[in-house]
């Protein structure tokens, strides 16, 4: 497959320097865009890749940045999102997946809704599904929402 890449930087004044990397995923990453809202809106405050989607935050944040270097934590404890994307290369067969999460998930496989748990939850209920998959490569996307409180989430798949 061939993409277009484009990368665009605007340095107004003052010293600034720009880094860019690509390289391809691999089957068992998942590249995690962190939103700092409710509803997987706008541009993620930050991207980087997660090997498990297996989180038990409590009540803290998800990840510890402080941007502006005052003390204080910029991605919130509460009310964000956050959009996994995977993909898979896999045999022909059938695929059971599970989710469990306090607050929403949803996972689409092939751009298929095949859980659907958009809703505040107390993540004490395993969620599960199965599909069947063709050979080959397949694509794996987990959303996630946490409304307030305590926050987690376990999204796993595996052959039957």
């Amino acid at each position: 497959d061939t993409y277009n890449i484009q990368v665009e930087y605007f340095e107004g004044t003052g010293d600034a320097q720009i880094r860019f990397s690509w390289e391809p995923l691999t089957d068992n990453v998942w590249l995690g865009d962190y939103y700092t809202n409710s509803t997987l809106s706008g541009s993620p405050f930050i991207s980087r890749l997660d090997t498990d989607i297996n989180f038990d935050w409590d009540g803290n944040a998800p990840l510890s940045i402080d941007d502006n270097e005052d003390g204080i934590n910029d991605f919130p404890s509460d009310n964000f999102s956050i959009r996994w994307f995977r993909l898979i290369t896999v045999d022909a067969g059938t695929y059971r997946f599970t989710a469990q999460a306090d607050d929403g998930v949803r996972v689409f496989v092939d751009s298929n809704l095949i859980i659907n748990e958009w809703r505040d939850s107390q993540g004490d209920v395993t969620y599960e599904a199965t599909t069947q998959l063709s050979a080959g490569n397949h694509l794996i996307i987990v959303e996630y929402f946490e409304n307030s409180g305590g926050a987690s989430v376990n999204v796993d798949f595996s052959r039957q």
